[in-house]
């Protein structure tokens, strides 16, 4: 989810069925609103929204890399449906692209540490994902996020790319039931799916 609405009421003079028989739904979606107004360039399908709660998520979509510090106006409609004149409302939220967030997780700068790591749970730190145009993936499996290629940051900005690391995607499975790794050099993906060594 990118967002929600923070409040809706239909004006019911019951307060328990103030949020009844409301929908949404998603009216335009700009580009880039600060340049000429911005353009529409077929972005509605690129966010979906929860008819019934409002919440809005990308549409099963990667926003390539040159898109990052962009906006997009996402404009959503919510109507009471009250039959003889529905009320309607919108509102605009300005979405802007960065990196996709993989969470905190745990990592060692050397493949020594792994076990360590594994053991302990430690050290953590924040990791964000840029996926090249010539990567067409939407996955959003936590131990499938890191793809051979990717590029790996530690702010959401992708300012600061990850020098080195094996970065645990998980602690279940694989040949020793520790979990996978994924290493990382110069900020790019080398390698993806590799068995953790037991804990120590």
């Amino acid at each position: 989810m990118i967002f929600s609405p923070t409040s809706t009421s239909n004006g019911s003079s019951d307060p328990d069925q103030d949020e009844l028989n409301i929908t949404y739904s998603i009216t335009s979606v700009l580009y880039d609103p600060a340049t000429n107004g911005g353009t529409e360039q077929q972005n509605l399908g690129k966010f979906i929204v929860n008819s019934s709660t409002g919440a809005v998520s990308a549409n099963n979509h990667v926003f390539p890399a040159s898109e990052t510090g962009k906006i997009y106006r996402v404009t959503v409609q919510s109507n009471d449906n009250s039959g003889q004149s529905n009320n309607v409302h919108t509102d605009s939220c300005d979405v802007t692209i960065g990196g996709l967030s993989l969470g905190a997780l745990t990592y060692s700068v050397n493949f020594n540490g792994i076990c360590l790591a594994v053991g302990s749970g430690s050290p953590t730190q924040a990791y964000y994902l840029k996926r090249p145009a010539t990567n067409p993936s939407v996955s959003t499996a936590m131990e499938a996020h890191e793809e051979v290629g990717d590029l790996i940051y530690t702010d959401s900005t992708l300012q600061t790319a990850v020098g080195h690391a094996y970065i645990i995607t998980t602690r279940n499975g694989g040949e020793e039931g520790t979990g996978y790794h994924a290493e990382v050099t110069s900020g790019e993906v080398e390698t993806v799916g590799q068995d953790n060594p037991p804990a120590c």
